[in-house]
């Protein structure tokens, strides 16, 4: 019979010198191993897993995570699922699991509810993937795919689809969802509430109906190195999500915008591609209470409206489902998200085969605090305001809010757009576009 338990003997060799130099024996790491796709649980809710396997000679992955959440200490979950079992389809392994068919009756198919659980689809031989699959779903169930209730979890390789929430961490901080697949579901990954301090990291998470990756009521969270395409809403969602890192995505064909931050402060956008998204690039809501939201390094371009709209200015049509640009004032003292600071005006751009010169000015109480970022476009946003396709340098401004930038040569009919960012890390809209012109004869 195959073993389906072991500890790992590193850890079991392992010692820990503590306060004192008492050495103590580390927590010894225990590798569960599912071997089917079975969803069955053939015994009560109350084993551990040196009960495993159960009464069947099986240990399905429901089963897995009933025992790991009773049983004290790290463990893996592993998979070793022979190639003839019913759930294989020649591709990958599909785990069906239906937790309440129901209507309206919110349950988990899966619950990791105990400390530093790891969850690895990477283990399977022969490299297929491993995929927990319900519904088919629609947002009217709530059934979902697999909850984090507890602190120091990773899932990592997993494919979960057909679920009003594929993943859901609010149990406690410093989660990591690594490698996944979301697609099919209502909402992919979510952290929310007690699921403060976490990330997503280099997983793909499309065709969901309505959120991608969503950050709601926390903080800490990092999203970095995904592809997000194709989701109904968001790509990404944020809504009361303090420092919420958002960087090195594609994120690419929202129903709604790549990225809806209402509500948070010192957050990063950073290093993304925000392309094709149906109505914004990057909206930011919520007036004083979304603010040092940093927007740098982009490349932001080609969606249905603005690349970054600041809703709260005078210009905001309401109602207006692609928002608007708001002008700049006087003194840039208003109120909104991100300030509402005041983007860079009265731009000009000349390459003269050896160098573009840009020009431009600020107005802000403090113009020599302020970050110009300067980008490149082969068009400009129908706006008139554009976007920011090429990320190509930045300037500082002088006392009285003037600033020059030398670029390299080869701009010539290229639209330049610019960005402001203050000390706090507040950024700007874009600015109005300009063509690179070359110099008059």
């Amino acid at each position: 019979m195959r073993q389906r338990i072991r500890p790992l003997a590193a850890a079991a060799a392992a010692l820990v010198v503590v306060a004192g130099g008492v050495p103590a024996v580390a927590q010894v790491e225990t590798t569960i191993i599912v071997d089917t796709t079975s969803d069955v649980v053939d015994f009560g809710g109350g084993q551990t897993v040196a009960d495993l396997p159960g009464p069947d000679g099986l240990t399905s992955l429901p089963e897995a995570t009933v025992a790991s959440t009773n049983t004290l200490g790290p463990e893996t979950i592993a998979f070793d699922i022979p190639t003839t079992d019913p759930g294989f389809d020649g591709t990958e392994f599909v785990i069906q699991i239906d937790p309440d068919p129901v209507p309206q009756r919110v349950a988990f198919g899966l619950e990791i509810g105990d400390d530093a659980t790891t969850i690895d689809a990477t283990t399977q031989p022969g490299g297929f993937a491993i995929v927990v699959q319900g519904g088919p779903q629609s947002t009217t169930d709530p059934d979902g795919g697999l909850r984090i209730a507890s602190s120091g979890n990773a899932v990592i390789g997993l494919g979960v689809r057909g679920y009003a929430n594929a993943i859901q961490a609010d149990g406690g901080p410093n989660n990591r969802i690594a490698d996944v697949t979301a697609t099919g579901n209502a909402n992919a990954i979510l952290f929310s509430g007690g699921g403060t301090g976490g990330e997503v990291s280099g997983s793909t998470v499309s065709d969901n109906l309505r959120i991608g990756i969503g950050a709601i009521n926390t903080a800490d969270i990092v999203i970095d190195g995904n592809t997000i395409v194709g989701n109904g809403n968001e790509g990404v969602f944020i809504q009361n999500g303090d420092r919420v890192s958002v960087t090195d995505n594609l994120i690419s064909g929202s129903g709604i915008a790549a990225i809806l931050h209402r509500g948070g402060v010192v957050g990063m956008v950073a290093g993304n591609t925000i392309t094709d998204n149906d109505i914004w690039g990057i909206m930011v809501q919520g007036g004083q209470f979304s603010q040092q939201l940093t927007i740098t390094r982009n490349s932001i371009a080609n969606n249905g409206a603005l690349g970054i709209d600041l809703l709260g200015g005078k210009e905001d049509p309401a109602g207006s489902p692609g928002g608007g640009v708001t002008r700049n004032d006087a003194q840039d003292r208003d109120e909104g998200a991100n300030g509402l600071l005041n983007y860079p005006e009265r731009l000009s751009a000349v390459d003269d085969g050896t160098a573009t010169t840009v020009e431009g000015r600020i107005t802000s109480p403090d113009p020599q605090s302020i970050t110009v970022e300067l980008f490149a476009n082969d068009a400009p946003d129908p706006s008139g305001f554009g976007e920011g396709e090429t990320f190509l340098g930045t300037a500082t401004a002088d006392a009285k809010g003037r600033f020059t930038a030398t670029l390299p040569a080869g701009l010539a009919g290229q639209w330049l757009t610019a960005t402001s960012t203050d000390a706090l890390g507040n950024t700007s809209e874009f600015s109005e576009a300009v063509q690179v012109a070359v110099p008059k004869k």
